[in-house]
């Protein structure tokens, strides 16, 4: 296995919220919602199993306005198909959780948790070495030719020969993909997500986790409130256009990258969606100014100032969208008997992996 940075899970694997979710906000038969359901049950059992420090805290989906209820019957719904325990909660029901958060109504979904990530990624890569996977790190791929029954994978450390290449490269899966003969109607646009952090002193105001109502239009989950595994509180992620694929503060650009991003066809298509153009104008708008991201949260905590804020980390998700200009919402994975290549393995990916891997797995047990 070769990893570009001098240590696995640089990027998407640690750059989230920790979260293990549960799947009531997928929708029925997708691949997402049986991933997620069985990918965190096998995570929690991994987490038991190896002393990876985890939490069940729960996770509300509140209702603000009226016109919100009807989507929270709509999660319950799917919740339920998805074999996930929901229950909607009156406002004082809710409120002997969380005082300090409003809502008209809440959806909660208890056997949501929170995991460190890094020390699971660490665990993780102690298995591996232990099996005798030959994880070479600091070791950044150029490209790949099909030779014979091998293919030939050129590094900054030297030529690797193998005969099946599994491609799981996140923001640069597309890239490759490419250069191999697959994915050509994809592209990945990368969304940088902010977070905010409250000061310590303000860790008593959220117990779990709070979510708003989502725009069903976009596979965004909207700002919300995670508490840690340390205590700690974020606020985030808005989902704003990234300037780089791994450019994680705003005033930081790959000219190279935001080019060939802007000029793409798929995001031009994207982004001549009205009600995409004017999503995206909002979420940089909330990059940008604080104040802007602050009001969100206020919706949900009125008593959430900016004296109680600092600026945390960001993460950058790999969006792919198609050739119609439509974001892909569900895994996407081609491959054939030479090379595989997951191009979509978006959130909640981190919480689907281990019944992802699985998936993946028997692809290859019947294809190689």
């Amino acid at each position: 296995m070769i990893e570009k940075e001098k240590f696995l899970g640089a990027h998407a694997s640690t750059k989230n919220s920790g979260v293990i979710h549960t799947a009531f906000h997928l929708r029925p038969n997708s691949l997402k919602a049986k991933f997620c359901k069985l990918g965190s049950e096998k995570l929690i059992k991994y987490c038991k199993s190896n002393g990876v420090p985890y939490k069940k805290v729960g996770k509300f989906v509140v209702a603000i306005k009226e016109d919100e209820i009807k989507k929270l019957r709509i999660y319950e719904k799917w919740g339920k198909e998805n074999g996930e325990e929901v229950k909607i909660l009156s406002r004082e029901e809710f409120k002997n959780f969380e005082p300090y958060a409003e809502c008209i109504e809440a959806l909660f979904s208890p056997n949501a948790a929170i995991v460190d990530q890094r020390k699971l990624i660490d665990k993780l890569n102690d298995e591996l070495r232990k099996l005798g996977v030959n994880v070479i790190t600091s070791c950044k791929y150029i490209k790949a030719i099909k030779g014979g029954r091998q293919i030939e994978v050129k590094t900054t450390k030297g030529l690797i020969e193998t005969g099946y290449l599994i491609n799981a490269a996140g923001l640069y899966a597309d890239k490759i993909a490419h250069s191999l003969g697959f994915g050509h109607e994809y592209s990945i646009i990368p969304i940088r997500g902010d977070y905010l952090e409250f000061k310590k002193e303000y860790s008593y105001l959220v117990n779990s986790m709070i979510y708003p109502v989502p725009n069903f239009n976009f596979p965004f989950l909207g700002i919300h409130f995670t508490k840690r595994i340390d205590g700690k509180i974020i606020l985030g992620p808005n989902a704003s256009l990234s300037f780089g694929r791994e450019n994680y503060r705003i005033y930081d650009i790959n000219l190279f990258e935001f080019f060939e991003t802007i000029f793409n066809t798929k995001f031009l298509k994207l982004i001549t969606n009205y009600d995409f153009l004017k999503f995206a104008i909002k979420e940089i708008k909330k990059s940008i100014n604080i104040k802007d991201f602050i009001n969100e949260a206020k919706r949900i905590i009125p008593s959430v100032e900016k004296n109680m804020l600092k600026r945390s980390f960001s993460g950058i998700r790999a969006q792919l969208v198609n050739k119609e200009g439509k974001l892909v919402d569900d895994f996407i994975i081609e491959y054939d008997e030479r090379s595989m290549h997951i191009l979509n393995a978006v959130s909640p990916g981190f919480t689907s992996s281990f019944a992802f891997a699985e998936y993946v797995k028997s692809i290859l047990l019947n294809k190689v």
